[in-house]
């Protein structure tokens, strides 16, 4: 008798579980550190969307203000019953069933970053993801 093993890893496909591959914004955000140069971050994430300039205590800092999209799906969804007159041609008379009313929905995932910067030097961040459905 001959029998064989496989020793490579076998991998679903994204159907069935696997988690999609992250996104650079995801991965630079992964790579963050404190003392970062502005220099480094731009590397990284670009040019910032905005910048807000902080006077605290005569101490000038700035905050830099990244987003990105990370997930956006469009589906369509049963919103409701309804229901509906018809004319059952069999039976010779109107009749009402009930009816599906379909519509539109959108999920989103969006990622935002806020990062406190210093004499050219990334002091703190915090970060923010939010979900939103959206029917229409």
């Amino acid at each position: 008798m001959v029998a064989c093993e496989t020793t490579e890893p076998v991998f679903k496909s994204s159907a069935e579980g696997v988690p999609p591959v992250q996104s650079a914004f995801v991965k630079n955000y992964l790579t963050l550190e404190k003392g970062m140069s502005s220099e480094t971050v731009e590397a990284l994430f670009g040019k910032p969307e905005s910048i807000k300039a902080l006077l605290v205590d005569n101490v000038e800092s700035s905050v830099w203000r990244y987003s990105e999209l990370l997930e956006s799906n469009v589906r369509m969804t049963t919103q409701g019953m309804a229901e509906e007159q018809y004319w059952d041609i069999f039976e010779n008379q109107m009749k009402t069933r009930e009816v599906a009313i379909e519509g539109t929905e959108r999920l989103e995932v969006k990622a935002e970053l806020e990062l406190l910067m210093f004499q050219g030097k990334l002091v703190s961040w915090k970060d923010e993801v939010t979900r939103k459905r959206l029917e229409y």
